[in-house]
């Protein structure tokens, strides 16, 4: 008895064939686990959506469905390499103020980056962004 599987990538649509063996599987035999390698997950955290399943014979007819199975839900990433400077850094100067990191997911179309100053330092007059990368 072997497993095979193909792939539609336009509809997203994973098909494990079973060939050979003996008989049907029924009974205790029934608990199945498939593992599809290679899935990419969504760019942005959250919920993935639901998933449906369906068990077929030979001819393609439905013999078993679940058309709403709960999916996963993907968690944020964390920055890395994250630091930050002033310069010039003497007290009661204005400076720039410059943060670097890495991000673990991509920033979305219009996503923003938020940054929360300590409450000893203020930011005064307009603020400008230079230098982003990436």
């Amino acid at each position: 008895e072997t497993l095979s599987v193909s792939v539609n990538v336009g509809t997203r649509t994973a098909t494990v064939t079973r060939a050979g063996g003996a008989s049907a599987l029924s009974g205790s035999q029934t608990g199945l686990e498939v593992t599809l390698t290679n899935v990419r997950n969504p760019s942005v955290s959250g919920p993935t959506g639901t998933l449906s399943l369906e068990v077929q014979n030979a001819s393609a007819a439905c013999v078993e469905t679940a058309s709403s199975v709960s999916g996963v839900t993907l968690t944020t990433g964390s920055l890395s390499s994250v630091s930050a400077s002033v310069s010039p850094n003497t007290t009661g100067s204005a400076s720039a103020t410059t943060v670097s990191f890495t991000l673990a997911n991509p920033l979305p179309v219009n996503g923003k980056i938020e940054i929360v100053l300590p409450s000893a330092m203020s930011v005064g007059g307009a603020v400008a962004v230079t230098g982003q990368s990436g």
